[in-house]
């Protein structure tokens, strides 16, 4: 991710998100005024619900709320759709029908029907609550909320009302104009894409203290169309019929995977010659990297250690202050050689839920000797879990358009 400082005026009214139990009040109103109440269940469902939804709107970053937490404390009593008196009456031909086919079924794991009436009860409560989150707390927070993280915040999440969230974006994007960046039409997109091989950047805004902070992400890519007289959908009438011709779009690769060779050469020199790039770091592994033996060293000192005091700031338009073609310069003058052999291979990694595979990317070792090519591992510690797919690809990573890319990306930034 690649992050923009802004200051803006409009500061004070970042802060009018609503509050949490706000957002639960919105969800369960609407919820009364749209379902009936044989379906909300009892009192004392009602307030179980509203439990659990307050406890999927405190939800952090990450986090995951799978339907044993929705069903939390949920009996079947609670609910008079699934009483013996309606369940099991005359009218329901269908469920009965159900339940008989179940009980031949399951025979031999319950002992009477009564059993197979509870299972059947119970599923059908479990997909009622599933449809309930995903299929209306779930939209209607869609629909009525942006919900982001904020810097002051760290995980936590909040919810903006659309209308107001609308009216920030259109103030900081006036703010924006007013300041360092200028709009680009269809042709001057058009024209600064096709000279690199690489498309642009989705931002998004994130509260900070004092304004909001615009946040690219590198990683995505990106698609325009092709020509822009299909910019939107043309209607073609064919013998009284309306046909909608597809629009036609060129994808173009993310940032990120542009700049990969230069990112792993630099991360190669930095490993064989840490003092190459300064005080750079890639990563916090590389902050605790440099951390780490200045505690060590404290703590070797003879006597009581010294208080350690960590101070943060935030400086007004960082990003701005620095002189980009002398930062382009500096990158020149530590890519000394034309070409680096870079390795590429495939880490597949294996836990109990999931299973995905990472592409690994490394540089030549220059030190290497005695005939044998080494190769420098800056990767993170290796997963118990994981195994290496022994299909190495070798190929030649070229300095010189690693610099050509990150010219593009640092000063024609769109």
């Amino acid at each position: 991710m690649d992050t923009l400082e802004a200051i803006s005026s409009q500061s004070d009214e970042f802060n009018s998100y609503c509050s949490k139990s706000q957002v639960v009040s919105f969800i369960w109103a609407v919820s009364r005024s749209l379902l009936p109440s044989e379906i909300l269940g009892t009192p004392p469902a009602w307030r179980i619900m509203r439990r659990n939804i307050s406890k999927f709107i405190h939800l952090r970053r990450f986090e995951k709320f799978p339907l044993k937490l929705c069903m939390h404390k949920l009996k079947i009593s609670l609910f008079p759709f699934l009483s013996n008196k309606y369940f099991l009456s005359s009218k329901n031909a269908r469920v009965l029908k159900y339940i008989e086919g179940q009980n031949e079924l399951f025979h031999k794991e319950f002992k009477n029907r009564n059993d197979v009436v509870h299972v059947v009860k119970r599923k059908l409560l479990e997909k009622w609550i599933f449809w309930y989150f995903s299929c209306l707390v779930v939209p209607l927070l869609q629909a009525n909320f942006y919900v982001t993280e904020s810097e002051k915040g760290k995980q936590d999440i909040y919810y903006y009302p659309k209308p107001v969230w609308e009216k920030l974006v259109a103030n900081t994007i006036a703010c924006f104009r007013d300041r360092r960046y200028s709009y680009l039409d269809d042709v001057a997109v058009h024209n600064i894409l096709r000279g690199r091989p690489f498309g642009f950047s989705k931002l998004r805004l994130q509260p900070k203290e004092n304004g909001v902070r615009m946040v690219a992400n590198l990683k995505g890519s990106s698609t325009m169309p092709l020509s822009l007289s299909t910019m939107g959908v043309r209607n073609c009438r064919t013998e009284g019929k309306v046909n909608h011709q597809k629009i036609k779009c060129k994808r173009y690769p993310s940032v990120n995977s542009v700049l990969r060779d230069a990112h792993t050469i630099l991360k190669g020199i930095l490993f064989e010659n840490p003092d190459k790039l300064g005080s750079s770091v890639f990563d916090y592994n590389d902050v605790y990297k440099k951390l780490c033996p200045f505690l060590v060293g404290q703590k070797k000192k003879p006597g009581t250690m010294p208080n350690l005091f960590i101070v943060t700031s935030d400086v007004l338009q960082a990003f701005d202050s620095i002189d980009q073609n002398n930062l382009l310069g500096i990158v020149k003058n530590v890519l000394l050689k034309d070409e680096y052999i870079l390795k590429q291979c495939d880490q597949v990694v294996c836990t109990k839920k999931s299973l995905w595979v990472q592409k690994q990317f490394t540089m030549l070792d220059e030190t290497s000797n005695n005939g044998h090519t080494r190769f420098t591992s800056f990767t993170s510690a290796h997963s118990r879990h994981s195994v290496f797919v022994n299909q190495v690809l070798f190929f030649m990573g070229e300095s010189q358009q690693g610099v050509y890319t990150a010219r593009h990306v640092i000063i024609y930034s769109v």
